[in-house]
């Protein structure tokens, strides 16, 4: 399961470049233009399964991936920015980003791990939380 923590700060379209492209020289639609590029980017977005701008995901999982591979949706993956495994009491056990690997090349992205480097989850379910940044990048 993948969680939005934050989305994009901006759009890959400005409004004034989307004002341009549709001929409008008033600000009476601005809401509605607006709308309609963040839906347009979500739309795209879902379909492709790519973030367009940088943002923050959640990854939860059950369990260490057996090979220690865990590939990152949405793409293109960015980094890990933080990550925690719950114990039996649902106590959340912070893990230091740098024991991750990462391959931002490939599509989708993956993060690595040994699995003598993270203790085993206490939960059943839901027992790993780790946040991701993905995305082409800050601006359109």
């Amino acid at each position: 399961m993948a969680i939005l923590l934050a989305g994009p700060a901006s759009e890959p379209v400005t409004l004034a470049d989307a004002k341009t492209f549709l001929r409008v020289d008033h600000d009476a639609d601005d809401v509605l233009i607006g709308s309609m590029i963040a839906a347009a980017r979500r739309l795209v977005e879902t379909a492709t399964r790519r973030a367009l701008i940088t943002q923050t995901w959640r990854l939860v999982r059950d369990a260490w991936p057996a090979g220690g591979r865990l590939r990152v949706l949405p793409a293109p993956l960015r980094g890990v920015v933080a990550a925690r495994v719950f114990d039996a009491d649902g106590m959340p056990q912070a893990i230091d980003p740098a024991v991750f690997g990462l391959d931002t090349v490939s599509l989708p992205g993956i993060v690595s791990v040994s699995h003598a480097a993270v203790p085993a989850p206490g939960l059943r379910l839901a027992g790993i939380a780790i946040d991701v940044t993905v995305g082409h990048g800050d601006d359109a």
